[in-house]
């Protein structure tokens, strides 16, 4: 019997060992942050690198007290080093993404 076991644990060796393998990973993968960016207002493109410097050297940030939600921007930042990244111009589909980390 202890035979037959040795065989069949050597026949399957790689196997046994992927599954080890993300076994260890799956368990020393942990969330250790998550970032939430919400951004507002609209956005700005240029094709001069020079013309978006100016804008952001003369940004000061919004007076407006109630613009519009343009998108999310998210990432989840793992101990093992790993992160997942998401951009959501839908709240609903935001809340969805954190909720798949529960």
């Amino acid at each position: 019997m202890i035979a037959l076991k040795k065989a069949l644990i050597s026949s399957e060796d790689q196997q046994i060992e992927g599954f080890l393998e993300s076994l260890n990973s799956s368990i020393s993968r942990c969330v250790r942050t998550v970032s939430v960016i919400p951004l507002h207002g609209i956005e700005q493109s240029f094709g001069l690198v020079q013309e978006a410097i100016e804008l952001a050297r003369l940004y000061e940030g919004s007076r407006e007290a109630h613009i519009p939600l343009h998108k999310f921007e998210m990432s989840v930042q793992y101990t093992n080093g790993d992160s997942i990244r998401g951009v959501f111009a839908e709240k609903l589909e935001a809340v969805r993404f954190l909720e798949s980390f529960l």
